[in-house]
């Protein structure tokens, strides 16, 4: 894997890689280097979670009703998406979707009963995959469809 076409693969191969040489001629600090490069792949990983996160925060919203927030959900996961995927399209396989979503659960919950609005049933778990939420052309509707499902 090369660093323009999977940032994150490439900093756990670097990271790899320096652990595997010998320090000694050279004196080279291999493991803090590693754990270095290695925090600059959980870096994008984290934004990516973020990014997740506040998606399904407003969704969750939007399936209780709160002000539409469509358009503004659809142009923020389509420019923030790609910009990440672009650079590191193993990004994917390393994100943890159901803790996002029971934080984004959790964090709708908190907002809903601040503002006294009743708090759904929503689901459990999350309705949507990962493919789904980060998919070009991500249908906002229909996500919120999945996840007014378990206020039935």
């Amino acid at each position: 894997m090369s660093y323009e076409t999977d940032f994150v693969q490439w900093t756990r191969d670097q990271a790899a890689l320096l652990r595997a040489l010998d320090p000694s001629p050279t004196g080279l600090d291999a493991e803090n280097l590693a754990e270095e490069i290695e925090a600059l792949g959980r870096i994008e990983i984290s934004n990516m979670s973020r990014h997740l996160y506040q998606l399904l925060n407003n969704l969750l919203l939007l399936a209780a009703g709160a002000p539409d927030r469509d358009r503004r959900i659809r142009d923020a996961n389509s420019a923030h998406t790609d910009a990440l995927l672009s650079s590191s399209p193993s990004l994917e396989r390393h994100l943890d979707l159901a803790r996002t979503y029971k934080l984004a659960r959790r964090g709708a919950v908190d907002m809903l009963a601040e503002l006294h609005v009743q708090v759904p049933d929503f689901p459990a778990d999350c309705p949507l995959t990962v493919e789904q939420l980060l998919d070009e052309n991500f249908d906002v509707p229909s996500a919120i469809k999945l996840l007014e499902r378990g206020n039935g």
